[in-house]
C-alpha cells in the first residue's frame, strides 16, 4: 500500500478495483465482493475515489509511486490553483504572489493538511479547483474568450468530477457573477452560460448515471456509511487546527 493512514487504503483498494472494472468493460463502476458485498461500487460510496480510480485506469493498477504523486499534488497545486484565480480576478502578478502564500499557509498550517491525511485529498484539490474554473468562468462573463470558456468549463468538469461537492462552490461564484452581468449578454452568451452546467453534468455522467440506475441496491443505507458523531467529528478538526 502506498499510505496505510485512515481513508488512503481505502481509496487505493477502490482505485485498483475501478482498475479492473475499466479494463474488462470500459466502465468505472461494477460489484465488489469482498467490501460490501451486494453493493454496487459507484460515485455514490465513497465519494472521494474519482481521482484516485482515474490515476489507476491511466498509470496501470500496479503503480503505487502514481498514487503517492496524486496525493502529493492534493498538497502541491492548491495554492498555485488559487493564485491563478487571484491573478484572474485582479489581473495582476503581484495577487499571484501574495495568493500562493497565502495558499501555503492555509493548507499546511491550516485543515487541509489534516484532510489530506485524512484521506480527504481529492477533497482539497477540487475546492482549489472550483476557485479557479469560477474565476475564469466569470472572467468570460466580463470578457468573452473562447479560451477562456474552455479552460474554465474543463476544471469545472475535473473538479465535479473529483468530489460532488465542487458544484456548491461554483454556483456560489458564478451565479452572482452572471447575475452582475446578465443585463449585458446577448442571447448567445446565455444560451451559451446555461449550457455550460449541461455539459458538466454529461461529462460527469459516467459515475453518476450508474449510481442512478443501481440506487436499489443501496437499501436503507443510501449514500454508505453515516457518521452519526458529526458535532464530535467538528470539534476534532478544530482540536486538529
Amino acid at each position: 500500500l502506498p499510505f496505510t493512514l485512515n481513508d488512503h487504503p481505502l481509496h487505493y483498494y477502490y482505485s485498483q478495483i475501478t482498475a479492473d472494472f475499466f479494463a474488462h468493460r470500459h466502465g468505472f463502476w461494477g460489484y465488489d465482493p469482498y467490501f460490501m458485498a451486494g453493493y454496487a461500487k459507484t460515485m455514490i460510496f465513497p465519494t472521494g475515489c474519482t481521482l484516485p480510480e482515474l490515476v489507476a485506469v491511466v498509470f496501470g493498477r500496479a503503480s503505487v509511486m502514481a498514487f503517492r504523486w496524486f496525493v502529493a499534488s492534493t498538497i502541491f497545486l492548491p495554492p498555485i490553483l488559487l493564485g491563478l484565480a487571484a491573478q484572474r480576478i485582479a489581473r495582476s502578478w503581484g495577487a499571484f504572489m501574495i495568493s500562493v502564500c497565502l495558499g501555503v499557509v492555509w493548507v499546511w498550517c491550516g485543515w487541509p493538511i489534516t484532510y489530506v491525511e485524512w484521506g480527504m485529498a481529492p477533497f482539497i484539490l477540487s475546492i482549489a479547483a472550483s476557485v479557479l474554473a469560477g474565476s475564469l468562468l466569470a472572467d468570460w462573463l466580463d470578457q468573452p474568450s473562447p479560451k477562456t470558456l474552455i479552460a474554465g468549463g474543463t476544471l469545472a468538469t475535473i473538479a465535479t468530477i473529483a468530489h460532488p461537492c465542487s458544484p456548491v462552490i461554483l454556483v456560489l461564484m458564478l451565479l452572482p457573477a452572471y447575475a452582475a452581468r446578465a443585463g449585458e449578454l446577448n442571447w448567445r452568451r446565455h444560451l451559451t452560460a446555461w449550457s455550460l452546467p449541461a455539459v458538466v453534468v454529461l461529462l460527469w455522467s459516467p459515475w453518476w448515471l450508474a449510481a442512478w440506475r443501481l440506487r436499489e441496491t443501496f437499501g436503507s443505507t443510501e449514500t454508505g456509511f453515516v457518521n452519526e458523531n458529526i458535532g464530535g467529528r467538528l470539534l476534532e478538526l478544530l482540536q486538529a487546527w
